[in-house]
C-alpha cells in the first residue's frame, strides 16, 4: 500500500485488519490504523509523518516501523521476528519524533530482538520482551513499573544495551531488567525513590566493577557502567552462582 499523502485504514474493532502475506505500507504523510492488525508475515511501515497504531498489532515475521514524526503504539505490539521502531527516521528535529507507548502495553519479539531507534516515552507501566536482546538508542522514559526481559526464552543469548546516546529513566518507579549481560554506554536511572533489579538470565558468574577479579564471568558490569546507574535501591540477582565485586 502506497500513498503520497496520509494513509488511513478503518475496520471494525471486532474483526480488524488482516494481511495474509508480508505487509509493506509507505506514505508521504501519516499512517493511521484504527483497528487491530494481524500480519501473517513481516510488516514494514515507512511514513513521512506519524505512524499511529490504535489497537493491538501482531506480525508473524519481523516488524520495522520508520516514521519522520513519531510513532504512537496504543495496544500490545508483538512480532515473531525482530522489532525495530524509529520515530525520527529523517534525523530532523521537527515536531514530535517520539515513540509513544500507551500505559500497560507490551512490546515483544518472540524469537528476535527489540530496538528503539529514537526517543521513547511510556505513559505508564511498560513491558518489553525479546528473545535475543533489547537495544535502546535514544532516551527512554517511563511513568510506571518498567520491565525489560532481553532473554525471554532464558537461553542465555539476550543482552540489554543502552547506546552512547541512549538513556533509560523510570522516574522513581521500579525497573526490572532480565538479561544475559548489560552494555551501559548510556545511563540507567530509577530516580532517588525508585529501584532497579538486575536479573542474570545466564548460567555463570557476575563481575561488578573490576573484571580482572573474574575475567571469565558471563556478566561483566564495569566500574564506568556502574557509575551510569542511579537508583534508590539497586539489586543484582544471581541465585545460582557467585558475584565478584
Amino acid at each position: 500500500l502506497t500513498s503520497a499523502g496520509d494513509l488511513v485504514l478503518n475496520a471494525s474493532t471486532s474483526t480488524g485488519i488482516f494481511a495474509n502475506t508480508a505487509l509493506t505500507m509507505t506514505a508521504g504523510g501519516s499512517i493511521t490504523l484504527n483497528a487491530s492488525v494481524n500480519v501473517k508475515d513481516s510488516a514494514t511501515m515507512t511514513s513521512g509523518g506519524t505512524i499511529a497504531l490504535n489497537d493491538t498489532f501482531t506480525a508473524g515475521g519481523s516488524a520495522t516501523l520508520n516514521a519522520d514524526d513519531g510513532i504512537n503504539v496504543n495496544g500490545n505490539f508483538i512480532a515473531t521476528g525482530n522489532v525495530a521502531l524509529d520515530g525520527d527516521a529523517n534525523s530532523i528535529v521537527d515536531g514530535n519524533d517520539t515513540i509513544t507507548l500507551a500505559n500497560g502495553i507490551t512490546v515483544e519479539s518472540t524469537t528476535g530482538g527489540v530496538t528503539f531507534g529514537s526517543a521513547a516515552s511510556a505513559l505508564g507501566a511498560i513491558t518489553v520482551l525479546a528473545a535475543n536482546g533489547i537495544d535502546v538508542n535514544g532516551t527512554f522514559s517511563s511513568l510506571g513499573l518498567t520491565t525489560f526481559n532481553a532473554d525471554n526464552e532464558s537461553n542465555g543469548v539476550g543482552d540489554f544495551t543502552v547506546g552512547a546516546e541512549g538513556s533509560v529513566n523510570s522516574n522513581n518507579n521500579a525497573m526490572t531488567i532480565n538479561a544475559r549481560d548489560v552494555d551501559l554506554q548510556g545511563t540507567l536511572s530509577a530516580g532517588a525513590l525508585g529501584s532497579i533489579t538486575l536479573e542474570f538470565s545466564g548460567a555463570g558468574q557476575i563481575a561488578l566493577g573490576d573484571s580482572t577479579l573474574c575475567p571469565n564471568c558471563a556478566m561483566q558490569i564495569s566500574g564506568s557502567e556502574l557509575q551510569n546507574i542511579t537508583a534508590g535501591t539497586f539489586t543484582v540477582n544471581n541465585s545460582d552462582n557467585a558475584i565478584f565485586v
